[in-house]
């Protein structure tokens, strides 16, 4: 989806899904939606990967499932401009 200050990026699948009570700490280190006992292998460290690449971008992420066995849809959101991504460049002098 395109507007005129930001871009969003979607993402889905049709995977196992994720409780509505999961959704927001997913996207913490080490976090996973089904446990670490789970038949379901990682580390959790991805999504808070994600996470802290678009917030350096200054964007923001998150997720929606319908629950368990229904899928899950992320989303990544970007501003868009000149002022996106400010880098403050620093010479040290020798």
């Amino acid at each position: 989806m395109d507007n005129e200050e930001s871009l969003i990026i979607s993402i889905e699948d049709n995977g196992i899904g994720i409780q509505e009570d999961k959704l927001d700490i997913i996207f913490n280190r080490f976090e996973q939606a089904h446990g670490r006992d789970s038949r379901y292998n990682g580390t959790g460290i991805g999504l808070a990967f994600a996470k802290q690449l678009v917030g350096f971008l200054k964007g923001k992420i998150w997720a929606k499932s319908g629950g368990e066995g229904k899928g899950s849809k992320f989303f990544v959101e970007l501003n868009k401009g000149r002022n996106t991504l400010k880098i403050k460049i620093v010479y040290l002098k020798k």
